[in-house]
């Protein structure tokens, strides 16, 4: 059962709300691409926190305050990204062939690549959102840098160290990744 908020509280989450939500519900859709109703729950959701945890929240001021919606939607964000069942990354491995017409071609790229996302998944869990953000939905590395909160510079030294341990790992049967990445996916090694 939900706790019930003092009603003062409830009027000043409400004036939070229409001061933020415009705002909020433009950088909502943004982190879900574009999905009018997604955005919605997740403001939903957000604002909700904010009025459990309002005791806190209303000794902050407004930028504070703004701060912490935008950073707990970015949150909530990703681990919805993260537990989403439509993130299926083995439905890719039975229709991608690369460019092949051949029985056999596409049969060992379908193994490779079914490889590949089992290195993905037990890579640390940044270089894994990453990883799939930009292979899976081709996400460029300013886009990823700006929903996971991160560099840019950074996002690619992720890349360049996911494809390093792709080629560790799998090997020569990696020739999908041996082509060039248009965002230069270069940089030095980190760890998460």
């Amino acid at each position: 059962m939900t706790p019930r908020i003092p009603k003062r509280w409830a009027t000043e989450v409400a004036c939070l709300y229409t001061a933020v939500a415009l705002d909020l519900t433009g950088f909502a859709r943004k982190l879900v691409q574009g999905d009018v109703v997604r955005a919605d729950d997740l403001v939903q959701d957000v604002f909700h926190e904010a009025a459990l945890g309002w005791h806190r929240i209303r000794r902050l001021d407004i930028g504070e305050q703004r701060a912490w919606l935008f950073s707990v939607a970015r949150k909530k964000a990703i681990s919805r990204w993260r537990a989403s069942s439509l993130l299926d990354v083995w439905a890719d491995t039975e229709t991608c062939t690369f460019g092949t017409d051949d029985t056999h071609d596409k049969a060992l790229n379908s193994i490779a690549l079914a490889r590949c996302w089992e290195v993905v998944k037990a890579m640390p869990p940044v270089r894994y959102r990453v990883a799939y953000l930009r292979w899976h939905e081709d996400w460029s590395p300013a886009e990823i840098g700006r929903l996971l909160n991160i560099a840019q510079s950074t996002v690619r030294v992720h890349l360049k160290n996911a494809r390093d341990e792709l080629q560790r790992a799998v090997g020569a049967d990696v020739t999908f990744l041996a082509d060039s990445d248009p965002f230069g996916d270069q940089g030095e090694e980190v760890t998460s």
